[in-house]
C-alpha cells in the first residue's frame, strides 16, 4: 500500500505539472489547430510575395528608367499606375508566374518573431490532452486498488505473535547452515581425493618408463585402491544396514496399523530392485496395487515410518487429509501408534468430511492445538480461527 500510495502521489504531480504548464494547449487543441493551418498559409503567402518580388526587381528597374523620360502629353498619375500594373502583367506573363496561394483579403494577420511561431508550431495539443486523460486514468486505478488494499486490512484477522516460531526457525536454520557447512568440507575433501588419485594415474602412466618411480608410483596407486575398496565396503554394508533397519521398521509398523493382521506375514524392501515387498504367511508375495485404496495408505504410512526411523532426523511432518479413505479401526490404529510417535512436531490437514465424533475425541487426546483456516472465496483471503472441533461441529 505505501508503494502504491507512493506512486499515486507522484502520477498526481505530474497531473499538476501538465495542468500548469499546458493547461491552455490542452483545452484549446481545435483552435491552436485552426491557428497553425493559417500561419501556414500566412507563410506560403509571404514566401509569395517574396518570388513575385525577385521577378519584378528587373522590371522595376526597367519602369523607373523609363518614366524618368520626359513624355508629351504628361501622363496622369492614374495613367501611370494602369501603364505600371499592365507592364506588371505582362511582365509575370513573361516569366511564367502562376500564383499558387491565396489568403483571405491577400493579409497576414499574425506579426510572430521565427521563436514564437516555432514554438506554436511545435505544440502537441492532443498528444498533451491525451496524455493527462491517461494520468487521470492511472492514478484512479491506483486510488481503487488502495482502496481495495485498505478493505482487506480492515477485514484481515488480529496480529499473532509468531515470536515462538521464529526462535525455531532461527535454531533450525543454525543447524541446517552447520550441516551445509560440515558436507561443503566433506564434499571438498572427497573431490581432492580424487584429483589426487587422478594425478596419481596420470603420474603412473607418464614415469613407467622408469622402474623405480613405476614401483612407488604403483604402491601408491595399489594404497589408494584398498582405500577404495574400504569405503566401497562401508558403503554398501551402511547401505544394508539401512535397508535392513527401514525392513524391520516397515514390517514392525504395518502390523501395528493393519486390521488384517492374519494375512500379512512379512513385509521388507528388496534390496536389489529397491522396492516394498510383502508376503502372507506362507511366504507368497502379496500385490500391493490389488489392496483397497484404505490398505494402500495404510501401507505407505508404514514405509514412511520406515523412511524416517532409517534417516535419524527429528523433522517437522504434515500429512494432508490422511483419514478420508480410512475405517475408525485404522483411523484409531494410525493416530495412536503413527502420527503420536511420529516426530515431535506433526501437522494434519484435514477437511470437514473427515471428522467424526469419535475422530474428535481421538483427536482431542493428542493435539496441542487446533486451527480452522477459513478461505473467503469473494474477497480473496483466509481468516484463521482457534478451535477446528468446535468450528466444524457447529
Amino acid at each position: 500500500m505505501s508503494s502504491l500510495t507512493a506512486q499515486h502521489d507522484r502520477i498526481m504531480e505530474q497531473i499538476s505539472k501538465q495542468f500548469s504548464e499546458q493547461v491552455i494547449p490542452s483545452f484549446a487543441s481545435k483552435k491552436i489547430d485552426t491557428l497553425k493551418k493559417r500561419l501556414n498559409v500566412e507563410q506560403r503567402y509571404v514566401l509569395e510575395q517574396q518570388r513575385v518580388e525577385q521577378i519584378l526587381t528587373p522590371y522595376h528597374q526597367f519602369m523607373s528608367k523609363l518614366l524618368s523620360e520626359p513624355i508629351n502629353p504628361p501622363l496622369t498619375k492614374e495613367q501611370l499606375h494602369q501603364v505600371e500594373e499592365i507592364g506588371k502583367a505582362i511582365w509575370l506573363s513573361k516569366e511564367n508566374y502562376k500564383a499558387t496561394t491565396s489568403v483571405d483579403n491577400q493579409q497576414t494577420w499574425h506579426d510572430l518573431s521565427p521563436n514564437d511561431r516555432r514554438f506554436i508550431m511545435g505544440v502537441n495539443a492532443s498528444s498533451v490532452k491525451q496524455q493527462i486523460v491517461e494520468l487521470i486514468k492511472k492514478a484512479n486505478n491506483i486510488k481503487h486498488s488502495i482502496d481495495s488494499l485498505q478493505q482487506k486490512i480492515d477485514l484481515a484477522p488480529s496480529a499473532i505473535s509468531v515470536e515462538e516460531e521464529d526462535k525455531k526457525i532461527q535454531e533450525i536454520t543454525e543447524v541446517l547452515g552447520k550441516t551445509k557447512s560440515i558436507h561443503m568440507n566433506i564434499k571438498k575433501k572427497e573431490q581432492e581425493c580424487v584429483q589426487e588419485i587422478r594425478s596419481l594415474e596420470a603420474k603412473l602412466k607418464g614415469t613407467k618408463s622408469t622402474a623405480s618411480n613405476a614401483v612407488e608410483l604403483a604402491d601408491d596407486v595399489q594404497i589408494y585402491g584398498k582405500i577404495k575398496e574400504a569405503i566401497d565396503e562401508y558403503s554398501e554394508k551402511v547401505l544394508g544396514w539401512k535397508i535392513d533397519l527401514i525392513s524391520r521398521e516397515f514390517d514392525k509398523m504395518l502390523n501395528r496399523l493393519m486390521r488384517k493382521q492374519d494375512e500379512f506375514g512379512r513385509a521388507f524392501v528388496d534390496r536389489h530392485k529397491m522396492m516394498i515387498r510383502i508376503e502372507n504367511e506362507r511366504g507368497a508375495e502379496i500385490s500391493v496395487e490389488e489392496r483397497s485404496a484404505g490398505e494402500m495408505q495404510i501401507i505407505s504410512s508404514a514405509f514412511i515410518w520406515g523412511m524416517i526411523k532409517a534417516a535419524d532426523l527429528d523433522l517437522p511432518m504434515i500429512i494432508d487429509t490422511p483419514l478420508g479413505r480410512l475405517d475408525s479401526y485404522h483411523r484409531k490404529n494410525l493416530v495412536e501408534h503413527f502420527y503420536k510417535h511420529l516426530s515431535k512436531q506433526v501437522v494434519i490437514l484435514s477437511t470437514d468430511t473427515e471428522i467424526t465424533p469419535e475422530y474428535v475425541e481421538l483427536m482431542k487426546e493428542y493435539t496441542s492445538k487446533q486451527i480452522m483456516l477459513d478461505y473467503n472465496q469473494k474477497e480473496k483471503y483466509t481468516l484463521i480461527r482457534e478451535g477446528y472441533f468446535e468450528l466444524v461441529k457447529g
